[in-house]
């Protein structure tokens, strides 16, 4: 297993025909510098990023460019501050539509906010939710939004009519993540411990798996397949196939709570990011970790894959927000090369 030690990197990034190169530091994207990054997602495409962060904005960025775009969405009043609200508006989970044309913004207060992201104009608001939004995924129809709270609850949403469909109930502890399979399934972890698959047409609960009683942090799901991966408070990281629970591989290498895991789009590959300021990367087919990055200088609280599952963005609570060639991290090119 290699370990990366040093920021001294070069990257490079492909989109298509166009190429970027970086830094040396690698490319580093900023704007949340009054706040740490809690929540980032990119586009299908790999072209755009939008981030949120404790400074209580939404950024949409231009991966290609490595430059901010637009500020989606602030919770600053007209003067800059932060208005007295308890709780305060931090962003806590983003989410781009599939056609990259819409942006959802959860908040600490409990508002769901639906963006244009041409426009950057506010859609709709969501409210009902008593807790935070701590996750928020679209299904692949573009009509419907799921969201998990701190209230335990997931609260399914229609973006076209603007109403509440259903409210699905079972988790004990606050929902900190909801996913969407390619197929429309929807899957959630929770605080309680216990990842779910839920029945959208009878609003139940079809399975439960218990992973770990401290509670799972992270959730992300493998496209086509049905392999899921989970990351837990006590460090540890969980995959499976639905279907094969019995058959769950588990990895403890992140020394505190895992707040991040993303697969890649053809499978190959999963990272994780945790409260020890690393990212590790598994070859998800064998099951074995290959590197592992520390670069960042505080928590890694977000993780997404591009399309073509070449490259991936990190967030932290160092307020930066990294974009990863993983062909140039797993090889790094010799010192005559760079």
């Amino acid at each position: 297993m290699k370990t990366l030690l040093s920021c001294t990197m070069i990257l490079l990034v492909c989109l298509g025909d166009a190429s970027l190169f970086a830094e040396d530091t690698g490319r580093v994207l900023l704007g949340h510098e009054a706040g740490g990054v809690s929540a980032l997602d990119m586009s299908q495409d790999g072209s755009l990023l939008v981030s949120g962060g404790d400074d209580f904005t939404v950024r949409l960025w231009d991966i290609p460019k490595g430059k901010e775009l637009a500020v989606l969405y602030t919770g600053l009043d007209a003067e800059g501050l932060v208005p007295r609200s308890d709780p305060p508006p931090n962003i806590l989970s983003v989410a781009l539509s599939i056609d990259g044309n819409l942006a959802v913004v959860g908040t600490r207060n409990g508002v769901v906010r639906v963006i244009t992201v041409s426009t950057s104009e506010l859609m709709t608001t969501f409210l009902g939710h008593t807790g935070g939004i701590r996750s928020v995924s679209f299904h692949p129809n573009g009509e419907l939004l799921a969201t998990g709270s701190h209230d335990t609850t997931i609260r399914i949403w229609n973006i076209k009519t603007k109403k509440l469909v259903q409210i699905l109930e079972g988790h004990t502890n606050t929902v900190r993540a909801v996913k969407f399979s390619s197929d429309g399934s929807l899957v959630s972890a929770s605080d309680d411990g216990t990842v779910r698959y839920w029945e959208m047409k009878t609003g139940q609960a079809v399975n439960t798996i218990v992973l770990n009683a401290g509670g799972v942090r992270s959730l992300s799901l493998a496209q086509g397949n049905g392999y899921i991966a989970a990351g837990c408070e006590d460090g540890s990281i969980h995959t499976w196939k639905m279907g094969e629970e019995s058959q769950r591989w588990t990895a403890r290498e992140h020394r505190g709570p895992v707040l991040a895991v993303a697969i890649n789009s053809n499978n190959d590959f999963l990272v994780s990011g945790g409260e020890d300021y690393r990212i590790r990367i598994w070859n998800f087919k064998t099951r074995k970790e290959l590197t592992t990055l520390k670069i960042h200088s505080a928590p890694v609280t977000a993780l997404s894959f591009s399309r073509d599952g070449k490259y991936f963005a990190s967030g932290s609570y160092d307020t930066s927000i990294r974009i990863w060639n993983l062909d140039y991290v797993l090889a790094p090119p010799s010192p005559g090369q760079k």
